[in-house]
């Protein structure tokens, strides 16, 4: 058997595994497993779910537009959709003086994203691993995981989007 044979018949073995795993029924395990984006913006690291996540860019240009919102930066373009993109920093109270890298799209009916500074890696826990607890003074995160011994929040974009809404809807109501 030639080294040709052996890597086409390897080829083959993993075309069928791959192939196999579709019909598979998912482990239970794999179905509990939670995924998260951990971030970093203003002064604070965060823990974003990732079913909330549509996409996460990098370095993308954001063009500024007048806005009553300083939380506005401006709008971004993707795939001929243009997006507001609004800084998470700002939003939770915690300006920064570094410019944000990265932009994540909320998963959501309009278009909406948020800007961070930094983007530290994906991480995938068991629902076991999380803790649930309300913060009144944190009005965008609702419970916590232990990452490297430090607790984190978790920031849940669709409450900041629920408060963008609002705040919308009462300018656009002062201005009638």
């Amino acid at each position: 058997m030639t080294i040709t044979d052996q890597a086409s018949g390897r080829a083959r073995e993993l075309r069928e595994a791959f192939d196999t795993s579709f019909a598979e029924e998912p482990s239970a395990r794999d179905t509990e497993l939670v995924d998260f984006l951990i971030v970093t913006s203003g002064a604070g690291r965060y823990a974003v779910r990732l079913e909330e996540v549509a996409a996460v860019h990098g370095e993308r240009k954001v063009t500024r537009v007048v806005s009553p919102l300083p939380e506005l930066l401006g709008l971004a373009d993707f795939r001929g959709v243009l997006t507001p993109i609004y800084s998470i920093s700002t939003l939770l109270g915690r300006p920064s003086a570094v410019p944000p890298r990265f932009l994540v799209v909320a998963r959501h009916a309009r278009p909406i994203g948020f800007a961070f500074e930094g983007f530290e890696r994906h991480i995938r826990l068991a629902p076991s691993e999380l803790a649930i607890e309300d913060s009144a003074d944190d009005p965008f995160t609702r419970g916590a995981l232990r990452l490297d011994g430090t607790p984190l929040r978790i920031l849940q974009l669709t409450l900041l989007v629920d408060h963008l809404a609002r705040r919308l809807e009462s300018l656009a109501t002062k201005e009638r």
